[in-house]
């Protein structure tokens, strides 16, 4: 009888289930897939045994369920020595990615996957394997494990193929683009110089990389104004197509005056809560009325004192000069809500409600239409001819970008709601975790060229 850990989607230990037994639709068990790789940049890929109930004679990379009390790589390295005879070291590994995952397909996996890259030159002999689970093995390039998954000849339920199987896309005819907080930046509110060398000499070398963020280019370029980004960056949820390396606007959004007319009626709490930025010329200015404020919104005018692009204004009317394209509200949750259950109701703007990523207050974002960060990433992946997208982020406003993409990473501190549905959990923001993912993305493609 095989005993596994259950887990919840926190990755905690709730109980223990009985392999072969229902799992709880609640419940979640720890598995290991491991990629062994080799100098010539083949993989070691195994044929299941004929005797399998599932998938019988189907390819896959070696694999198997955590058992109770054990640790992941210790599973890892035992599941290689039963399958395939070979004895890895642990320094010779790395834990690439990690995957919450209720369905594999059509195939319910309720399971935490945990996937493995070793590198290993040495033999390989089927008969030093302590298990008969697998039928063969065989070192592929990755055309070869391509060719075969189109065959229908892998095990379907493998999800980290294309972490692997990417070619010289990788490099060229990928487009990266990363959340800003709680996601590339740290809790103090800055870019590591870990972060910033990475992704320079990344894109030096010819990565696609660039950021979105709800920022304003105002606001962001003292925290990336040392990124050299060739693409234009995501500011405002999208609102904003921006150059980072001289912080002029490329591209806006602006509200019709029909909008700026029905914001007005709606908005009665504004001048307690909120500012409008608005663009005057090539400055964008951060607009509120002078007066009493919510706590949290006097915090946001204390930080930017010394800015004089944000500043008071006597009357509503003067709120929305020049060309009004965001509308910002901040507080205590039970004040903000009420205002964005009204405004939402409006389908020719675009809403955004949710906590801050640093303080216990909660934001309440408003934006022309079509403005968010998952359209114009599509946007700009479709007008810079990129055929794949990946994207790394945290919180409820990257959840659309996530849907938008072939691959979507959270960082190892996102909400649930967010690790839910990515392709993998990665490291936190605090470990530099998107930097250094990109960094060995691009190891990796070199490491096994054109194979």
């Amino acid at each position: 009888m095989e005993i596994w850990d259950l887990y919840n989607k926190n990755l905690e230990v709730i109980g223990e289930h009985i392999r072969g037994t229902e799992m709880p639709e609640d419940g979640y068990h720890l598995v290991v897939h491991i990629w062994i790789r080799n100098s010539e940049g083949e993989y070691l890929m195994t044929q299941r045994s004929a005797k399998k109930k599932t998938y019988p004679l189907a390819w896959e990379c070696v694999g198997g369920s955590v058992l109770k009390g054990e640790e992941s790589l210790h599973a890892a390295l035992r599941e290689v020595h039963e399958e395939v005879g070979i004895v890895l070291k642990p320094e010779e590994g790395r834990k690439v990615l990690t995957q919450i995952r209720d369905f594999a397909g059509d195939v319910r996996v309720n399971d935490i996957n945990d996937v493995y890259l070793f590198d290993y030159d040495g033999p390989v002999s089927l008969s030093q394997a302590t298990t008969d689970e697998v039928a063969q093995v065989k070192w592929m390039r990755r055309h070869e494990i391509k060719e075969l998954y189109k065959k229908g000849e892998m095990v379907r339920v493998i999800k980290d193929l294309s972490y692997f199987m990417q070619g010289e896309e990788i490099c060229w005819d990928t487009l990266f683009v990363s959340d800003l907080d709680g996601t590339l930046m740290r809790n103090d509110c800055a870019l590591s110089k870990n972060t910033i060398d990475i992704i320079n000499d990344l894109t030096g070398k010819g990565l696609a990389f660039t950021f979105a963020t709800a920022r304003s280019i105002e606001s962001a370029i003292p925290i990336t104004g040392e990124l050299r980004l060739k693409l234009p960056v995501i500011t405002r949820n999208g609102a904003v197509l921006a150059d980072n390396n001289t912080g002029k606007h490329l591209e806006k959004a602006l509200f019709t005056e029909k909008e700026v007319k029905m914001l007005k009626e709606l908005l009665l709490e504004l001048p307690k809560y909120g500012f409008v930025s608005c663009f005057l010329g090539e400055e964008m200015h951060r607009l509120y009325i002078d007066g009493e404020h919510s706590p949290e919104l006097d915090g946001y005018i204390d930080y930017y004192t010394d800015n004089p692009t944000v500043r008071p204004v006597a009357t509503v009317p003067e709120l929305f000069c020049g060309e009004p394209g965001y509308v910002t509200l901040v507080g205590a949750k039970e004040e903000i809500s009420p205002i964005y259950e009204r405004v939402k109701v409006y389908d020719g703007w675009e809403c955004l409600f949710q906590k801050d990523t640093y303080r216990d207050e909660y934001w309440l974002e408003i934006c022309p239409q079509n403005c968010t960060k998952a359209k114009t990433i599509l946007k700009l992946k479709e007008r810079y001819g990129f055929k794949h997208l990946v994207v790394f982020g945290d919180g409820l406003n990257d959840i659309p970008m996530f849907k938008a993409a072939d691959e979507c990473y959270a960082v190892a501190n996102a909400l649930r709601e967010v690790k839910q549905i990515a392709t993998g959990v990665i490291g936190s923001n605090e470990e530099d975790a998107v930097a250094e993912f990109l960094k060995q993305r691009m190891e990796d493609y070199y490491a096994v060229g054109q194979n």
